[in-house]
């Protein structure tokens, strides 16, 4: 069975819609009816493009009394 095709907006619709779900990648999979691995490289494409979308965040970790925070590094 061939899967459906989307277009640029409605990934980005749909990962917004995730993001407000709160539901679990397989439960929303589920509900939309799209394959998981599909719907992760949309969330990868999507989450990341503030960032780049190179799939790498660039985090700094400074020390305050003896626990390690992350800083983005932009």
């Amino acid at each position: 069975m061939k899967e459906k095709q989307y277009c640029k907006r409605e990934k980005q619709a749909l990962v917004k819609k995730f993001e407000r779900s709160g539901l679990a990648v397989s439960r929303f999979c589920l509900q939309e009816g799209i394959t998981q691995s599909l719907f992760r490289n949309w969330l990868f494409q999507y989450q990341l493009a503030p960032f780049g979308g190179d799939g790498f965040v660039h985090l700094r970790f400074i020390e305050v009394e003896g626990s390690l925070f992350p800083i983005l590094i932009p």
